[in-house]
């Protein structure tokens, strides 16, 4: 989509001190510049049931404490898996998740997308360029 429009008006009053004075209608077309990326897991890590690890994306600014992220896990079908992941979490480059003991060794994907305040992002969603691995929990 179109950046946004926006009008404002642009007063300008001499130096001395008269009643008259001059308006400009000027108008800027503010176009979004953040995209939003996975940075972890992007592709080919493995990361065992029942441990804890740090998913990462890009895309942050000092506005983002306004901005919501969605986190979903994709199986290879492109099913979204009921995961523990947060269903919405504050724009901060990262979530620690803890990949629960039920949910099955595979390949999987993750996928992130901004859900609130997202008028600054140009691409307002990604997911992992390649499949991540679930293995197995290392033995004792």
């Amino acid at each position: 989509s179109r950046g946004h429009l926006k009008k404002f008006v642009l007063m300008m009053v001499p130096a001395e001190e008269t009643k008259e004075t001059d308006q400009i209608m000027l108008q800027l077309q503010i176009e979004p510049r953040l995209s939003l990326a996975i940075l972890s897991p992007n592709g080919d890590e493995e990361w065992p049931v029942n441990s804890t690890q740090m998913i990462r994306w890009s895309g942050t600014t000092p506005d983002s404490d306004n901005v919501l992220i969605s986190l979903s896990l994709i199986r290879l079908d492109g099913a979204i898996m009921r995961s523990d992941l947060p269903w919405s979490t504050q724009n901060d480059g990262g979530e620690s998740w803890s990949i629960p003991t039920w949910l099955g060794v595979g390949e999987y994907r993750i996928r992130i997308a901004c859900i609130v305040n997202c008028t600054m992002f140009k691409i307002k969603s990604d997911e992992s360029d390649a499949v991540f691995r679930v293995v197995p929990a290392p033995s004792p």
